[in-house]
């Protein structure tokens, strides 16, 4: 049953306040995500640490205070886009069931892949903008809202994905109503005054959109449009994440990327007192000689302003002549009765800089950990320590960790194509089956490209060093090198047929010669090893399709490249024979 939108009801939100229950927590846990993703006020956390140091200390710490963690968030991030260029990343599109009613440039396939606002395809909306939102606010909700609704009979609309964070939305139930707060801003005129700094409000349910805005600086709204949507669904879904706890048939969602905030939290605290070590104990301290009373004030610190005394601005309340320790130092002969002066007569006070390194060790540590909770270590920039095993294991968990946010992607992608079809389809298709048919199927990819080429180099070295089988190493090896040339697909292929097609491969050239010499390998197999580059992009030159035949097929034609050179070989032996005996019998003559 659709919830009425009466103007009291949106009023009752946007005017008088009112919030979800869930508000505060939601807006809480977006908040302090902020804090490490893009760098938002830490203040609370830096007062933590010392709590009871002065105001101006402070203030000076929140003034010199760097997002350290935003560059880890960030990277998590970038690991997590690799998602789309899985080798099963796939959208499918059966075209045999588009309906006829459709031209071929309006299709669903063409808006979402091609002509998708702004970002030409809901992919690449997906990997550009959803994907951080959804890891920093599980809470967000995707609205699927049209551009603009006011078109021409013969115009499609063109629906997109908008997404307001926690502290935007005001409320929201499944398939009830939701009321958000766009981040963009209205013009509107008052008493002859131009502003430019108008709220916009959306009012949404499962008939209709209505889009409100500001009309006064006081906060007054006025409904600018309605659309009835007439989808008997609320075009709007939480972007979701990890289920936290349920109120009723309210739910609560905590980021998958969650587990890294106690660490980073600490990362934070412990950087703040990096930075006041380093000023502390990094920088030196000058001393020097003080031997020349300020002609301000005469060597007493004070100087007269009316009736006041106030501190001497020239020597700070020193009473001395500070000194500059980029200049000259004039010092005089001691006066009869004065003490000798030091010799010399300035210098730099020694500091502890133990302390920094280990702070710095520490701060290091705790973003490791960070991105260990999340199997992720390999992208700190600090040595694994673990075994050969051990990383094995980090690397499955990894993978589940990425196949549950892909999972969650697809959730998305699944719910934006499923409005967006409805806004430009279903009128124009009206029977439900055929209408559902013009969706794409999308699979959760199973292989990921995660793991960084120096992570797979460096435990295919110690595989090497621990003389695993040779079969390990080849795959290892394979592995490595769909890294290394992932964004050239052509040599990535010629590198895996390499491997694939290498009757011996990670196997030295001594050792083949060895097996070889004692019959335990024959030497057409031995001549396919030796030669496997060449043969196979000789095959590739002659037969575009090789990639695509199966390994018997394959084998048969690097066979023949084989025994081709075992007869190029047998005939230059026949060669060498005959010239050899005509050399012996002219030797005998």
């Amino acid at each position: 049953m659709a919830t009425l939108l009466t103007t009291e009801l949106v009023t009752d939100y946007i005017i008088n306040g009112k919030r979800h229950k869930l508000y505060p927590q939601t807006t809480k846990s977006y908040n302090e995500m902020l804090i490490f993703s893009d760098g938002a006020d830490a203040g609370e956390l830096l007062r933590e640490r010392r709590p009871s140091e002065s105001d101006e200390i402070l203030k000076y710490r929140e003034k010199i205070y760097i997002c350290i963690t935003e560059s880890t968030i960030n990277k998590v991030i970038m690991s997590l886009n690799k998602i789309r260029k899985s080798s099963d990343w796939n959208i499918r599109y059966d075209t045999s069931k588009v309906s006829p009613k459709i031209n071929e440039d309006e299709t669903l396939q063409h808006y979402c892949e091609y002509n998708y606002p702004f970002y030409s395809s809901v992919t690449n909306w997906l990997f550009n903008i959803c994907l951080k939102n959804y890891l920093i606010d599980s809470n967000a909700l995707c609205v699927v809202i049209p551009l603009d609704v006011f078109i021409a009979e013969n115009e499609i609309l063109k629906p997109f994905g908008l997404i307001f964070n926690s502290d935007n939305i005001l409320h929201y139930k499944q398939d009830e109503f939701a009321i958000v707060m766009s981040t963009d801003q209205a013009t509107y005129n008052y008493k002859g005054v131009e502003y430019n700094n108008g709220k916009i409000y959306y009012a949404i349910d499962t008939v209709r959109i209505q889009k409100w805005v500001q009309n006064d600086p006081s906060g007054n709204i006025v409904m600018e449009y309605e659309y009835n949507h007439n989808f008997g669904k609320l075009p709007a879904f939480k972007l979701k994440g990890i289920f936290k706890r349920a109120y009723d048939t309210d739910i609560l969602y905590q980021s998958k990327i969650s587990t890294m905030i106690p660490h980073l939290k600490e990362a934070v605290r412990e950087y703040s007192d990096l930075q006041a070590g380093v000023v502390n104990h990094l920088h030196p301290t000058m001393w020097a000689y003080a031997n020349e009373e300020c002609k301000d004030c005469l060597g007493t610190g004070k100087v007269k302003s009316g009736t006041r005394s106030i501190t001497c601005s020239k020597c700070k309340g020193e009473g001395n002549k500070i000194v500059n320790p980029y200049s000259m130092i004039m010092v005089k002969p001691p006066i009869p009765g004065q003490a000798n002066v030091p010799t010399p007569p300035a210098g730099e006070i020694p500091k502890q800089i133990d302390i920094i390194k280990l702070q710095n060790e520490r701060v290091n540590d705790h973003i490791y950990k960070s991105l260990a909770s999340i199997n992720m270590e390999f992208l700190a920039e600090v040595p694994l320590s673990q075994s050969g095993v051990a990383k094995e294991v980090d690397k499955d968990e990894l993978n589940n960790f990425v196949h549950s946010v892909a999972e969650d992607l697809i959730s998305i992608l699944d719910n934006l194509y499923y409005f967006i079809n409805l806004y430009r389809n279903k009128i124009r298709i009206g029977n439900d089956k055929e209408l559902m048919e013009q969706l794409p199927v999308i699979s959760v990819p199973e292989r990921y490209d995660i793991i960084s080429g120096t992570y797979l180099l460096d435990e295919l070295q110690r595989a090497k060093t621990a003389g695993l089988n040779a079969s390990i190493i080849k795959n290892m090896e394979i592995e490595y090198a769909n890294k290394k040339f992932n964004y050239d697909p052509q040599v990535k292929d010629s590198m895996e047929l390499v491997y694939r097609l290498d009757p011996f491969p990670a196997i030295s050239q001594d050792d083949k010669m060895a097996m070889l010499m004692n019959k335990g390998i024959t030497s057409v197999d031995y001549i396919i090893s030796c030669n496997i580059s060449q043969f196979v992009n000789r095959a590739l030159m002659e037969n575009k399709n090789f990639s695509s035949l199966t390994y018997s097929k394959q084998m048969v034609v690097l066979k023949s490249y084989a025994d081709e050179i075992v007869k190029l070989n047998s005939a230059e032996s026949d060669i060498m024979d005959s010239l050899k005996k005509r050399i012996d019998g002219a030797e005998e003559q």
